[in-house]
């Protein structure tokens, strides 16, 4: 999961923007509207559309999550979040044919059965 996580921070430096918008000065007051609450990760967990993906858009969607901006908003092209994905599919292989990734995925199963009781 380190690992992971270390990819996600990553990924975030590389692409990752913390402004939606540029402001040009003007003399007219700018309305911003105000944005939406964002997905939490629990909540993208638990949505239809991530339970009902098949792993690779699993994986999809949480480079999404991770690439929003401040807002929620995600601005980033389809194409460059698969690119990214599929970049990480040889690394993830590596690490959950490990011992370590092994030992990873038995304990997210433990919890997984856990909270499905």
């Amino acid at each position: 999961m380190k690992k992971l996580r270390k990819y996600g921070r990553k990924i975030k430096e590389i692409l990752h923007d913390d402004h939606t918008t540029a402001y040009y000065y003007s003399d007219e007051k700018i309305e911003r509207p105000k944005p939406e609450p964002q997905q939490s990760w629990d909540e993208l967990l638990e949505s239809d559309e991530y339970k009902n993906a098949s792993w690779y858009e699993k994986l999809v969607l949480k480079i999404k999550h991770i690439l929003r901006d401040n807002h929620g908003e995600f601005n980033v092209p389809e194409h460059v979040i698969r690119e990214i994905a599929q970049s990480l599919i040889p690394d993830l292989i590596e690490f959950y044919q490990s011992e370590k990734g092994q030992e990873e995925f038995k304990k997210y199963l433990e919890e997984k059965n856990k909270k499905s009781d």
